[in-house]
């Protein structure tokens, strides 16, 4: 198929709107039943001629082909970029971002070393900043039932020990983390920036412990799988915020060069190799 070939047909916008007042809770986190009832059943829908232009223009398609140097540092083929030390996705980006523009990251100790990367490339990282990086990290939660909020760390284990009717372990769902990211989402165009934009990413730090019945790998396997949707979901649903793969750059990348040796931890270099394609991919 040549390039020329397919043109990209101007897309319909659908008169769907993911918000719903109900969804909205400015104290308190939404629950399950506040998710909108009219959620798109596709992410995306595209005429054949748009996906077969798709198609057409990504260099990133393919998996595989049985003629291909599997060892070919440059090969566009999967099962090629996937034998280099650090996996390199295909990033188009929603927007850009001007490098004087200030930031502010929100999320686990994954987010601080987005934080500490972007100062030492001499860029603002302030709290009441226009660009915003979320970081979303764990579904399992703590409820305090008495003050009726929930915990943004696990109860101290002398509390457990003794006020154990205090406290509920939660293992949240699809739609608890859509419901409180459409919730982030309305509380940030009323109050915020006028100008906001969000990059959302999933951070590649696993579990330390998990509460549930399951295998510790089997839990944190769930909760990254789930919350890498509901990113996807969220991006898709509003212009002003898109996805950032930087939990498929740790992922894909060899084990050695991105982890620490607990495994758990991203070494610095793993961390220099996301912020580079960041800055490349998002900043003017």
């Amino acid at each position: 198929m040549g390039a020329g070939r397919f043109e990209n047909p101007a897309r319909k916008k659908e008169s769907f709107d993911p918000m719903s007042e109900a969804c909205i809770r400015e104290i308190t986190a939404p629950e399950a039943s506040s998710v909108p009832s009219q959620m798109p059943t596709s992410t995306y829908v595209a005429a054949a001629k748009e996906a077969l232009w798709n198609c057409n223009r990504n260099y990133a398609r393919t998996w595989y082909k049985d003629d291909a140097d599997p060892d070919d540092p440059e090969g566009n083929y999967a099962f090629q970029r996937l034998r280099q030390t650090w996996f390199t996705p295909s990033i188009k980006p929603k927007f850009k971002l001007q490098r004087d523009d200030k930031f502010y990251a929100i999320g686990s100790c994954f987010a601080r070393g987005l934080e500490s990367s972007l100062i030492a490339r001499k860029m603002a990282v302030e709290s009441a900043a226009p660009e915003l990086i979320i970081t979303l990290g764990l579904v399992e939660v703590w409820r305090d039932i008495e003050a009726d909020v929930y915990l943004n760390h696990t109860p101290i284990p002398s509390l457990l020990r003794t006020q154990r009717q205090r406290y509920e372990f939660h293992l949240t769902s699809f739609a608890q983390n859509w419901a409180n990211l459409e919730a982030i989402h309305t509380l940030l165009s009323r109050y915020g920036h006028p100008d906001l934009r969000i990059v959302v990413t999933v951070s590649p730090v696993p579990l330390l412990n998990t509460f549930s019945t399951m295998d510790i790998v089997v839990a944190n396997t769930y909760a990254k799988s789930l919350l890498r949707t509901v990113a996807q979901e969220w991006a898709t649903a509003h212009e002003n915020v898109d996805y950032f793969p930087s939990y498929e750059i740790v992922l894909n990348s060899d084990r050695a060069a991105a982890w620490e040796p607990d495994l758990r931890h991203v070494k610095g270099a793993g961390a220099h190799h996301i912020m580079e394609l960041f800055v490349r991919s998002y900043l003017e």
